[in-house]
């Protein structure tokens, strides 16, 4: 009988999953991305119930094979904080003032199905996000991001944009870091923008 595990927080997969690894790193698959800074001056929440106020962003990710999950992602915000988990450091960061970040798997006895993950951000600023894809073994990943802008009232009543980005089916060899940059703005009317090696791979698109 196949049940639903329980989540699993980037902290605790340090001592469930033990990944193997090898001396000598491969290169990265991609050129990192130069992003020009633009650093805006805005607030940062105080509290989940921001979010709807705020905005919010999600990003999930899995590799496709089964079993354990074989890769993690690290998220470093306009700021320079960062929040994700290094399966070949066995490294994880939460500098964000309210984050979340924790993996979902079906389990069917000692074997792990469908592993995903995910990290929520509440409350993200404006600007360019780096996306660091690490794998701790040959894999196949995909990628998606989820955000919402924060709420303006005005005349016409509450005003908020939803959008998505994602790629899929993404080969990553073992102990390699594959860069994206992802875009990111509060105001409505933005919606996110997903690139790799300076080249858009995937169009916004309404959730």
């Amino acid at each position: 009988m196949i049940a639903r595990a329980s989540r699993f927080i980037f902290a605790s997969l340090i001592v469930s999953f033990v990944f193997p690894v090898t001396a000598g790193a491969n290169r990265p698959s991609l050129r990192e991305n130069r992003v020009q800074l633009d650093i805006r001056d805005e607030p940062d929440p105080s509290d989940t119930q921001s979010c709807h106020r705020m905005g919010q962003l999600e990003i999930s990710y899995r590799n496709e094979e089964s079993g354990s999950p074989r890769i993690g992602v690290i998220v470093t915000d306009p700021r320079g904080r960062r929040i994700g988990y290094d399966p070949v450091a066995s490294k994880t960061w939460q500098e964000l003032p309210q984050a979340d970040a924790f993996v979902d798997c079906d389990e069917n006895g000692e074997e792990l199905r469908n592993c995903q993950a995910t990290i929520q951000i509440c409350g993200p600023v404006s600007g360019a996000y780096k996306l660091q894809v690490v794998a701790a073994a040959n894999a196949r990943y995909s990628l998606r991001v989820v955000g919402t802008s924060a709420e303006i009232i005005d005349r016409r009543g509450v005003r908020v944009t939803g959008s998505h980005a994602e790629i899929s089916d993404i080969s990553i060899e073992r102990r390699s870091r594959d860069p994206l940059i992802m875009k990111y703005y509060r105001e409505p009317g933005v919606k996110i923008q997903l690139s790799r090696d300076e080249s858009r791979i995937a169009r916004n698109q309404k959730p």
